[in-house]
């Protein structure tokens, strides 16, 4: 069976990248699990970049693993949050290093948060992002509520949750949501580029 998160090492500068690609990236409990303990092991790094193989950065969670049978009890969404995506960006934004988001693609609910959790966001020209849960009668999660309105003010944060529209990456540069959007074959060289001139000194 394949990682669920690759890692890469270069310059001393760690990759991280969620490793669902036909799931879009999108989390399970397996997927929760092998990224907490790739974040665990990034150690002393000089940077840290986080993307998504595939299409996708990370399409926040895979709502098949949450169906369950017809007059069964409902998962209890609050355990998933207090378990697995709030200790989740916390250990992001506990981490020593700099930390940088490369937004390869669609950035939806908890792939929002992530990308917004780290340091720097970029983002390929393809990307876009999206807080869709007013659709699912859910509020945004993975610490976006907190960083979209410290990103992009009150105003933009609460349109963007409550009418659960996407944004391309170049409106998220044009709002502040992102630093920059780059052409897409350039995202990694760009995210890594950052991360030599944030882990100087």
């Amino acid at each position: 069976m394949s990682a669920l998160v690759t890692e890469a090492r270069r310059d001393d500068v760690v990759t991280l990248a969620l490793n669902r690609p036909d799931r879009l990236n999108s989390f399970t409990v397996a997927l929760h699990e092998e990224f907490a303990a790739a974040l665990a092991r990034v150690g002393s790094a000089r940077a840290l970049i986080i993307t998504g193989n595939g299409r996708a950065f990370c399409a926040g969670q895979d709502l098949s693993e949450r169906r369950v049978p017809e007059g069964a009890p409902m998962p209890d969404l609050g355990e998933s949050l207090s378990l697995r995506y709030n200790p989740m960006i916390r250990a992001i934004a506990a981490l020593k290093m700099p930390t940088i988001a490369a937004v390869n693609g669609a950035a939806v609910g908890a792939g929002v948060g992530i990308a917004l959790a780290c340091d720097i966001a970029v983002a390929a020209e393809s990307a876009s992002f999206r807080l869709p849960g007013s659709k699912l009668g859910l509020i945004p999660d993975a610490g976006s509520t907190w960083t979209a309105s410290r990103t992009v003010g009150l105003a933009r944060a609460r349109a963007m949750a409550m009418l659960g529209e996407a944004f391309t990456a170049a409106e998220a540069e044009r709002v502040g949501l992102i630093w920059r959007c780059v052409p897409d074959p350039a995202l990694l060289d760009e995210a890594h580029a950052l991360a030599l001139r944030m882990g100087e000194g």
